[in-house]
């Protein structure tokens, strides 16, 4: 993933939703309690919480 060094600000494609990235401050990120792997796409930035979110459910196991 490719983060910003500096804060900045994002606007999400999906949502609309603004949200900053500060990876060496206090990120939004940084008080979720939600691990996903790295994306390796070199052109990935900050996810918005709603991408976030999205990608989570995605990656729990089917509940039956």
């Amino acid at each position: 993933m490719t983060a910003p060094s500096a804060a900045s600000t994002i606007t999400c494609p999906e949502c609309g939703r603004t949200y900053t990235c500060d990876p060496a401050g206090a990120c939004w990120c940084r008080n979720v309690d939600i691990r996903l792997p790295m994306p390796q796409d070199a052109d990935t930035r900050c996810l918005c919480p709603c991408k976030l979110e999205a990608l989570a459910k995605a990656a729990e196991p089917a509940r039956q």
